[in-house]
Formats: structure tokens, sequence, C-alpha cells
């Protein structure tokens, strides 16, 4: 993750945690993110509510790394 997305350690870490518990999104304020496809993104005054999502959209589960 670190090599591949030009990630610091921390970010990596935070990432491969997301993608290991299978989380469908990542919740961070940190900019570091924009290479990493496949995952979304989402900064902390991203408003996620269920009428934001698509009808029959599966719920979201966020990873929000505790620093």
């Amino acid at each position: 993750m670190r090599v591949r997305y030009a990630l610091q350690t921390p970010a990596a870490v935070q990432l491969a945690t997301a993608l290991d518990i299978g989380a469908s999104a990542l919740v961070t304020p940190d900019r570091d993110f924009s290479a990493v496809r496949g995952l979304p993104i989402l900064s902390r005054s991203t408003e996620v509510s269920r009428h934001h999502r698509p009808r029959g959209a599966k719920p979201l589960h966020a990873f929000h790394p505790v620093v």
C-alpha cells in the first residue's frame, strides 16, 4: 500500500485496515489518499445519509481511524 499509492506509513496502515475489514469507505481528513481507487475516501465533513445513496445501495460501512 505504501509504495503502490505513495502513502506515508500511517496512511498505508489505515488503508490496509479499511480494506482488510471490508469497509466500503474510509473517512479521513487526510489528502494523501487521492491516488487510491476502488475505495471511496470521505472527508469528515462529507454528509453520509441514506437519503444521498441510490435506492437499493448497500449500507455504508466506513472505517474511521482514531488518531
